[in-house]
C-alpha cells in the first residue's frame, strides 16, 4: 500500500470511531468533497462501522471480523443499517482499524514522513518532502502538520518536565492540554502554550517568521525583547534576524489583528486544506510556494518578473494550469522541462 495513502485511513478511522478534531472532520470533508468514490467508500465503511455489534476485544480478532464484515459487504453489496460503534481503545482505534481501512483503495495528498532519530543527540526527527503535506501525532497526543518541505525535530526528554520540539518550514499544532508545558522552538524564537492550535512558519529561504494563534493561548518569547501573548485571531510577523540589542522594542508592536473564520478560509492555515492561498505575494515568493507545493524548481530568466503580485488560491489545478492561471492577470512565458520551470518575459 502506498505510504501517500495512509493518513487519509487514520483520519477516517478517527472520525468513525468520534476521536477526530474539528481539524481532521474538515480535512476528512474537503477530500471527499473532490473525490466522489472516496465519498462512497467513506459511506460504505460508514454503515458497516458497528453494524455487526462488534465489542472491544484483542487486536487481532478485531482485524479479522472487520475484514470478513468488509468482504461480505463488497461481495454481496448488501450494507446493514449501522447501529452506533461501541467504544474501541485508542490503540485499537489508531491500529486496527487502520488496518480495515487500508483494505480500501483511494487516494490523498498526504505522504506519511519518516521517523528518524539521531542516536547521539537522542533527537527524533519528522521530514515532509516538497510536493506532500503530513499528519503526525507526537507522543503526548498531541498532533502536528508539516507542509512540503519542513522538518520538526522531536527534542529529547520530551514529555517528561516539558514537551519540547524545533520546527524549520510550517507547522500547524493542536496541542493536548496537560500541566506540562509545549513549547516550540523557529530560530531564536520560543514559543511556549498548554493546549492550543496555531500555525508557524519559517523557512530557511523565508525574511520572516510568522506565527498565527488559532485557539487558546501562546507566548512568544525573544531574546533581548519584551514577550508577548498572543490571543485567538492574532497573528505576529516578525524579521527572521532580530532588531539591533539596544532598540529592543516590545514584541507586541508585531502583533495583527484577523478577521478569521473557519481555518480553511484564511491563508495562513489553508494549506492544511490542500489549498494553496497567496495574497498580495510577488511572482519570487509565490514561486518559493509553488516550489513546495508542487515540487519543482523555478528559475526566472528577467528579475523584473520577480516584482509582479498576485492574489488567487491552487488547490487541484496541475502546476501548468496553475501557470496558466497565473498568465489571465500578469504577461510572462513558462518554459517546463520535468520539474524544472523557466519564467521568462513575454515576446
Amino acid at each position: 500500500m502506498d505510504n501517500e495513502q495512509n493518513d487519509i485511513y487514520l483520519l477516517i478511522a478517527r472520525c468513525l470511531s468520534g476521536e477526530a478534531t474539528d481539524m481532521e472532520r474538515q480535512a476528512l470533508h474537503e477530500a471527499m468533497r473532490n473525490d466522489d468514490q472516496l465519498q462512497q467508500q467513506y459511506e460504505l465503511m460508514q454503515r458497516m462501522w458497528g453494524a455487526k455489534g462488534l465489542t472491544d476485544t484483542t487486536a487481532q480478532q478485531t482485524e479479522q471480523k472487520l475484514g470478513k464484515i468488509f468482504q461480505q459487504a463488497v461481495i454481496e453489496d448488501v450494507i446493514e443499517k449501522s447501529a452506533r460503534r461501541k467504544a474501541f481503545t485508542r490503540k485499537i482505534n489508531l491500529a486496527v482499524a487502520a488496518v480495515f481501512i487500508l483494505t480500501v483503495c483511494g487516494t490523498w495528498f498526504f505522504q506519511q514522513p519518516k521517523l528518524q532519530k539521531n542516536q547521539t543527540a537522542a533527537v527524533q526527527m519528522l521530514k515532509t518532502e516538497n510536493g506532500s503535506r503530513s499528519r503526525n501525532v507526537l507522543p503526548d497526543g498531541s498532533v502536528v502538520w508539516l507542509n512540503g518541505g519542513s522538518t520538526l525535530r522531536i527534542l529529547p526528554k520530551f514529555n517528561q518536565s516539558s514537551r519540547e520540539v524545533a520546527i524549520e518550514g510550517e507547522g500547524y499544532f493542536e496541542v493536548v492540554k496537560s500541566k506540562k508545558p509545549f513549547i516550540v522552538h523557529v530560530r531564536d524564537l520560543k514559543l511556549t502554550v498548554l493546549g492550543t492550535a496555531f500555525n508557524v512558519k519559517f523557512f530557511p529561504s523565508d525574511k520572516t517568521i510568522e506565527t498565527t494563534l488559532i485557539t487558546g493561548s501562546l507566548k512568544v518569547t525573544r531574546t533581548g525583547q519584551k514577550e508577548v501573548v498572543l490571543k485567538p485571531k492574532e497573528k505576529i510577523v516578525l524579521d527572521e534576524e532580530p532588531v539591533a540589542a539596544k532598540a529592543k522594542p516590545a514584541l507586541e508592536q508585531y502583533v495583527q489583528s484577523l478577521e478569521m473564520n473557519h481555518p480553511s478560509e484564511i491563508v495562513e492555515t489553508a494549506w492544511i486544506f490542500n489549498k494553496l492561498e497567496f495574497r498580495g505575494d510577488n511572482f519570487e515568493t509565490l514561486a518559493s510556494k509553488m516550489e513546495r507545493w508542487y515540487n519543482v524548481e523555478i528559475t526566472f530568466q528577467d528579475e523584473r518578473l520577480k516584482k509582479m503580485s498576485f492574489n488567487g488560491s491552487f488547490q487541484d489545478e496541475t502546476i501548468e494550469q496553475a501557470l496558466q492561471a497565473l498568465q489571465i492577470v500578469a504577461p510572462f512565458t513558462y518554459k517546463i522541462e520535468d520539474n524544472e520551470i523557466l519564467i521568462g518575459s513575454p515576446k
